[in-house]
């Protein structure tokens, strides 16, 4: 179900960030007159906007692409049947993890003096289950990735699934002008089709 009060308030939101620059333009060209300088001035302002908005969200999607890539696996031997958590990506520091809410491990140190950290292709054993244990389990990994941002994962098993759903942090792209026309068709999209 849709709550209506909050889809207004974004459209409202959206349409003030994208409408405000008119709205000044027009108020400028009210004082002075309407020239064809003027219309070209709003429209230069929209595009140098686009502009540092597309530049922000390549920095952004460039520092994204440094994250860990975590994963986590089921392997078994004769006795025992295992859960791994893997990293395919860059190096994690000050790693925690946590079972069903429970503080498990943290990842140990080295030597004395290094951080914490799961480095890119290292692999970690956090629970050991016979293979016929069928079990819902919420594992959840806190990190820092090489700039210092945190973040986490969590993956949540369920025997009714026989599979791991991977629930990561959202990630927000920077500005406000191309975030209002992607939310603008969000809620034209919900509207059309929902």
């Amino acid at each position: 179900m849709v709550i209506w009060k909050n889809v207004i308030k974004r459209v409202i939101r959206s349409l003030f960030i994208i409408l405000l620059p008119v709205f000044f333009a027009i108020l400028i060209g009210l004082v002075i007159g309407f020239y064809k300088e003027l219309i070209l001035f709003t429209g230069q302002v929209y595009l140098t906007l686009a502009m540092l908005e597309v530049a922000l969200r390549q920095a952004k999607l460039s520092m994204l692409q440094y994250e860990p890539a975590f994963g986590l696996e089921f392997r078994e031997d004769l006795q025992t049947g295992g859960f791994y958590i893997t990293n395919d990506g860059y190096t994690a520091r000050n790693v925690s993890i946590y079972i069903n809410d429970k503080h498990v491990k943290t990842f140990g140190t080295f030597a004395s003096g290094q951080e914490e950290r799961l480095t890119a292709n290292d692999l970690l054993s956090i629970l050991f289950l016979p293979p016929q244990h069928e079990k819902n389990l919420v594992v959840r990994v806190e990190y820092e990735n090489i700039f210092g941002d945190s973040g986490w994962i969590s993956f949540i098993y369920s025997s009714k699934l026989d599979a791991f759903i991977v629930v990561g942090k959202s990630f927000d792209m920077p500005g406000l002008l191309l975030n209002s026309i992607e939310e603008l068709r969000r809620i034209y999209r919900l509207l059309k089709y929902g």
